[in-house]
């Protein structure tokens, strides 16, 4: 697996970037904050998506839309890349996350899942392995060194996928322990205690479903009844609005009469209700007929409207009874599908019980026979333990010999006069360095020398853990190193010669290294931009 090229918009502090690799040796020059571990980012992100990153640093969480260039709404990040004569493309937006990979122009994957299991399929490559391998500060990869060799030797078979040996293993005793427990139970059994139980639990069984079968008949009508009554609430609210508004009609119509009544009664005195002035004869008699006609009228209406508000009262009335009836069907329809959900839990019970008990009552009829079949089965399991742990412990010593070749491979590009240091790693992943033949404490190692050593486990676990994987990452990988030193590392990632290599460096030592030179910066308004030096 090779990088051929590296797009990226809106992400980190790039508003646009497009990167072509070379297969051999990439250099990024720049200073602090310009942008430099965004390549890795980028790369980690287009790959894995967020689980690449931490969850929280410095007690914050760490946020996909923290990777959107600030003043932009959305990135992507997509990666091509080569493996075996074929191109990849590897297309992820953030912060949907949104993900696909292609092949020759093929969709591989279109999920996060999809595209995760594909790319462990084809290259063996997951998020642990990257992290850890190819994505770790150098700093944080020394803290290896610090480890005990129990965390190291988990470490290294979690990277290696030893972790399914480890269930499968545990699997096998668990059905060990399970055929014992089982044995146990047939032989220290009583065959007349087991038929009682087996009558017992078939009698409680045959109860208990034919109260489930009662719950489910009075389900069904209680559902029936409630259709009968699904739409009471909406008749409820119609009658209700209805019978308010011919209230308020025979309200209105009441007051309006009441009120005429007694404009008549004081009309009939001979003044003015109003302004206490005697009203004339002829206008006095007009007044009180049109008032006549006019009272006589609202009483009519009156009458029509106190009929329809009777009858709206009396639907009313048999929506609210209805509503009420719905309202109490939902509530035993509730409490009835609740003691059918606590009784079938309890009838499955029973059942697993009666199983069981059967089991052991056919068990009892050729025990012999069965306490047999049950050893061999048992002896074959134990021995498989015996051989997965064998596999391991096999596995781990080649995988810790490789591991000590490529480490003193890698750190014997280095050797001086001063400094002929290599690895010895034992069997349980203990490490001890040895200086000028003889061994030395890892804490007695300068910063520098511990650099070299942690470079040199990065490229030995590199080498064992990624056997279709061509390219390796180096963030300041010269961090505490002399002008020297950094020659030397310089030499060594020229005799890699069949890998494909990518340093993100602050310092300019590699300036006349082999293979591509790029040189990121800021501009005025604080976005990357990156420049080719080759």
């Amino acid at each position: 697996m090779i990088l051929k090229q590296l797009k990226m918009e809106n992400f980190r502090s790039y508003k646009f970037a497009d990167i072509i690799f070379s297969r051999g040796q990439n250099y990024f020059f720049g200073r602090n904050w310009q942008g430099k571990t965004s390549i890795m980012d980028a790369i980690g992100f287009a790959l894995f998506g967020k689980s690449i990153f931490p969850g929280r640093i410095a007690g914050s969480d760490v946020k996909i839309e923290h990777l959107v260039r600030d003043g932009a709404t959305e990135g992507y990040v997509e990666l091509v890349f080569e493996h075996n004569g074929k191109e990849y493309t590897l297309h992820r937006k953030c912060p949907s996350n949104l993900v696909e990979l292609r092949v020759d122009g093929k969709i591989l994957g279109q999920t996060i899942t999809t595209v995760k299991e594909s790319l462990y399929e084809h290259f063996g490559l997951d998020s642990k392995l990257f992290s850890n391998v190819f994505y770790a500060e150098q700093d944080e990869l020394r803290k290896i060194l610090e480890a005990s060799p129990e965390d190291r030797r988990i470490f290294v078979e979690m990277l290696l996928g030893f972790e399914y040996l480890k269930d499968v293993k545990m699997s096998a005793k668990h059905t060990c322990d399970d055929l014992l427990k089982f044995i146990e139970e047939i032989t220290s059994g009583n065959i007349k205690t087991i038929i009682e139980m087996i009558d017992d639990v078939r009698r409680q069984t045959g109860e208990k479903e034919r109260f489930v079968k009662n719950l489910e008949q009075d389900i069904k009508n209680e559902i029936d009844t409630y259709k009968k009554f699904s739409d009471s609430s909406k008749k409820l609210g119609e009658s209700q609005t209805k019978t308010e508004k011919f209230q308020n009609e025979k309200t209105e119509l009441d007051t309006t009469k009441k009120t005429n009544e007694e404009i008549l009664k004081a009309i009939k005195t001979g003044k003015c209700p109003t302004c206490r002035q005697v009203i004339p004869k002829d206008l006095q008699l007009k007044l009180i007929h049109d008032l006549r006609e006019k009272i006589s009228e609202l009483s009519n209406k009156l009458k029509i409207i106190e009929n329809e508000y009777s009858k709206a009262y009396a639907e009313w009335s048999k929506a609210s009874l209805a509503d009420s009836t719905r309202i109490a069907s939902e509530t035993r329809l509730y409490d009835l599908k609740s003691t059918k959900r606590m009784n079938d839990d309890e009838l499955k019970r029973l059942k697993l019980s009666l199983d069981k008990y059967e089991k052991q009552y056919k068990a009892f009829s050729n025990k012999n026979k069965i306490i047999d079949i049950i050893n061999k089965e048992k002896s074959f399991l134990e021995e498989f333990q015996l051989a997965i742990e064998e596999f391991r412990n096999n596995l781990r010593k080649s995988m810790t010999k490789d591991l000590e070749n490529g480490v003193n491979y890698f750190m014997s590009q280095f050797n001086d006069e001063d400094f002929d240091a290599r690895l010895k790693i034992n069997d349980e992943f203990g490490f001890e360095v040895m200086l000028h033949e003889k061994p030395v404490p890892i804490f007695n190692l300068s910063g520098a020398a511990r650099d070299i050593l942690a470079l040199s486990i990065r490229y030995g676990l590199y080498r064992i853990a990624a056997k279709d994987i061509d390219f390796i990452l180096f963030d300041e990988p010269t961090r505490h190193m002399d002008s020297i030193n950094t020659y030397k590392l310089k030499q060594a990632f020229n005799e890699l010669k069949n890998h494909q290599v990518i340093i993100i460096t602050v310092h300019d030592e590699f300036a006349d290294a082999e293979g591509n030179k790029f040189m990121i910066e800021k501009d005025k308004n604080f976005i990357s931009e990156i420049r080719s030096l080759s």
